[in-house]
């Protein structure tokens, strides 16, 4: 069951809605990101921002706040942590964290807006996200870019973890085509058609009954191929 949690929109027009995950450890790295890009906004367009992290360093959250708000953009932080009661938020390496399944549950948090872009904080931003923003999803629940390295895993017919790649994309992830992997360190979430699909808790039966490599990236290639 998940917990009825959302937030509101800063502005009623003329805004992009950005969202990202954090860890405690990784606030600093959040820091870079945030200043990239906030150098490439514009003065005549607003950036509604939400950190969702459950980080307990409000000291840390606050000097991150203060420096980077300013008249066009609002940045505030979201804990998603209980609406991801019950899901087996497992990592499978040493340089994942289970913030980054956090993701997952935007659609719900962000049920006000009509998207969202959610992105990693290992990003140097060099143009106006804004212009991610306006492209128009029409029907698709989400919109992200292929994962080159992962096709070299299939042509080179790789094992991680000691999972041979092409038969866990064939079988466990039972993708449409085992070389078109998405990667989701940048995404933009179709609010309406991913809610009214009822794909989040889709996600989370995914997550709970399959060995997921790549945590929820695996769960969202899983869900939508």
């Amino acid at each position: 069951m998940v917990r009825e949690e959302f937030i509101k929109p800063i502005w009623k027009d003329n805004f992009s809605a950005i969202a990202m995950s954090s860890s405690e450890e990784y606030l600093p790295y959040l820091s870079v990101c945030l200043q990239s890009l906030v150098e490439h906004t514009s003065k005549n367009h607003n950036y509604d921002i939400v950190v969702f992290s459950s980080a307990e360093n409000e000291e840390c959250k606050n000097v991150i706040i203060n420096y980077f708000s300013c008249e066009n953009i609002s940045i505030r932080f979201f804990n998603p942590k209980k609406m991801l009661d019950g899901v087996n938020l497992n990592v499978t390496h040493s340089y994942f964290n289970e913030a980054c399944y956090y993701r997952i549950v935007a659609p719900l948090v962000f049920k006000q807006y009509p998207k969202v872009i959610f992105t990693d904080i290992d990003l140097i931003f060099q143009e106006d996200i804004k212009e991610l923003y306006s492209i128009d999803l029409d029907s698709y629940p989400i919109t992200a870019t292929i994962e080159p390295i992962w096709k070299e895993f299939i042509d080179k017919n790789k094992t991680i973890c000691n999972i041979n790649i092409r038969k866990y994309a064939k079988d466990a992830l039972k993708l449409t085509d085992i070389k078109k992997y998405y990667n989701t360190g940048v995404v933009v979430f179709n609010i309406e058609e991913f809610n009214k699909n009822n794909y989040v808790e889709q996600l989370f039966d995914i997550i709970n009954n399959k060995y997921l490599i790549y945590q929820e990236q695996d769960a969202l290639n899983c869900l939508l191929s």
